[in-house]
């Protein structure tokens, strides 16, 4: 299994900190994009991304000494991976994502929200050794399922 493979999900925004960051509570933490997605192919792209996960969490910790970001890096599960918020894909980064298309023009999140899109990041693996999907493009999709669309 490739895990530095990009991970590509299809859906309708949820939620969305892309133009604006999502606010850091505690002082002195860096803001964050944020991007939540209603997966568009059901179920299945959970478990996709869970295996893909702990395929990437036993490569980096095998190969931890390599990698000097790593070193240190724990394999345990004291720390919770933020890669779901219920029925959502949740996708995160310091750096703004390039939105392309017709996304280019929007002004606000909220306007993003219920937008059908492809999002396009990598899993990361922390040093306390819990993961969490980056992004780094959100771009608009075809609908397959146009009957599964949870904002009608």
């Amino acid at each position: 299994m490739n895990t530095s493979k990009p991970v590509r999900v299809k859906g309708w925004i949820a939620d969305s900190y892309v133009l604006e960051p999502f606010p850091s509570v505690i002082q002195g933490m860096e803001e964050k994009f944020v991007l939540k997605i209603h997966p568009e192919g059901g179920t299945y792209i959970f478990d996709l991304i869970e295996e893909r996960v702990t395929q990437k969490k036993l490569e980096a910790f095998e190969n931890r000494f390599e990698d000097p970001l790593l070193r240190e890096m724990e394999y345990t599960n004291r720390y919770q991976d933020r890669l779901f918020d219920g029925a959502k894909i949740v996708f995160e980064t310091l750096r703004k994502p390039s939105l392309t298309g017709n996304l280019k023009r929007v002004q606000h999140d909220q306007e993003l929200i219920g937008k059908f899109v492809e999002a396009v990041g990598h899993i990361q693996i922390l040093k306390g050794g819990n993961a969490f999907l980056s992004v780094h493009l959100i771009d608009e999709a075809a609908m397959s399922y146009e009957d599964l669309d949870p904002f009608k």
